[in-house]
């Protein structure tokens, strides 16, 4: 009776499993996936534009031209200061102004001394000018009217030189008010008032126009590619982009960094300060360029990845070399597979079905749902419990 019993559960179970075979071959026939999909991802292709090729540079911020602002007088005490470090100036401006009670003194005297030598003039002049009737009847020697016309030019003579020691003391006088010698923006002040200096003492250093420049250093071997007038891109420390034009390049190279200085002029009202050392670009070409959004681009092991999509619906991670950056756009300059680099082409673009967001999220060979944007954000609530980490 057992016996039976046993060899009756083998019959049945062998029955069952007849019976289920074709059930799941069935269901496999239909040619249908039973993985669920890791994410539902959006896709997009590289986009061509075309964008400027750079030569990359770092220099230092420096005043385009710099004026030194000094005394001209000597043995004056400063009594007042008109100007202070950062104020803007214009051409002419005071900026500050020399005790001048002893120059306009002097100034006096002597114009006192070109009066009385214009008096003597006159009274030359005249004896002179009767020496001259009087020599012509021979009332007057010749010696005698010699002496008269002598006097006469001695007389000139002192005129010029009172007038010109006149002329010296108006100098000075002007000399006593210290004025800027062109507009622009006041760096440095060292003037003290109550001061007794020397003349060529600088008291004040601008710069001119308040225009800076980058004074940009660049690899010899890239020389030949840069001229005057291509555009110049650098960055604050704040991250806002400046823009300049290349003024000319240096005649020289540093024969210890085998560098050249490229000197280019910024734009006005920059944020960029003297002194500054800052990195920028040179633009020197407009070339085509293959880009994918930083989204799309994901980060591991050190280096860069696009995540495409078969068309078995499964990711297929590329190692690629990316170049250029523009705002949130980077070029994509190669793909790898393996260790063989594919350059990118318009024929390479037509199969990629790059994955827009979310590669930090998936794996090589993870089965995905491709959704347009048009019902993404419908499927947005039932695909946030499927991302996992990679």
């Amino acid at each position: 009776m057992f016996a039976f019993g046993i060899l009756l559960s083998i019959a049945l179970v062998s029955l069952g499993l007849t019976l289920w075979a074709p059930l799941t071959y069935a269901a496999n026939a239909t040619g249908e996936n039973l993985e669920n999909p890791v994410l539902s991802v959006e896709t997009i292709r590289l986009e061509e534009h075309s964008w400027p090729s750079e030569i990359k540079a770092y220099g230092e911020i420096a005043a385009w031209q710099e004026s030194s602002v000094g005394n001209e007088t000597t043995g004056l005490r400063l009594k007042s200061i008109h100007a202070e470090i950062g104020d803007l100036v214009e051409q002419g401006q005071i900026l500050a102004e020399f005790d001048a009670e002893l120059v306009r003194a002097e100034l006096a005297q002597q114009q006192a001394a070109v009066s009385e030598a214009e008096a003597a003039l006159e009274e030359a002049k005249q004896n002179a000018q009767r020496a001259r009737h009087l020599v012509k009847g021979r009332a007057l020697s010749e010696q005698q009217t010699q002496q008269y016309l002598t006097a006469e030019q001695t007389a000139q003579a002192r005129l010029a030189s009172a007038k010109a020691a006149e002329a010296v003391q108006k100098i000075r006088l002007a000399q006593t008010q210290l004025r800027a010698p062109d507009a622009g923006v006041i760096t440095s002040r060292t003037a003290t008032i109550g001061a007794v200096l020397p003349a060529g003492e600088e008291l004040f250093r601008l710069i001119r126009r308040n225009k800076l420049e980058w004074r940009a250093e660049v690899a010899d071997a890239n020389l030949h590619q840069i001229s005057n007038g291509l555009q110049a891109k650098l960055f604050t420390p704040t991250g806002q982009k400046e823009t300049g034009v290349v003024r000319v390049v240096s005649p020289t190279v540093d024969p210890q960094t085998r560098n050249a200085l490229v000197y280019v002029d910024l734009a006005d009202n920059t944020e960029l300060k003297q002194g500054m050392f800052t990195q920028g670009a040179i633009e020197i070409k407009q070339t085509s360029a293959y880009t994918l959004p930083q989204s799309a681009i994901t980060m591991r092991d050190g280096y860069s990845y696009i995540m495409s999509v078969s068309s078995s619906k499964r990711v297929v991670a590329n190692k690629v070399k990316t170049g250029r950056r523009q705002s949130d756009k980077i070029e994509i300059l190669e793909l790898f597979n393996g260790d063989t680099a594919r350059p990118i082409n318009a024929s390479l673009v037509s199969q990629l079905n790059i994955i827009k967001s979310g590669g930090e999220f998936l794996a090589h060979g993870d089965l995905v749902r491709i959704v347009t944007t048009s019902n993404k954000d419908a499927l947005a609530g039932s695909t946030e419990g499927q991302r996992r980490e990679f």
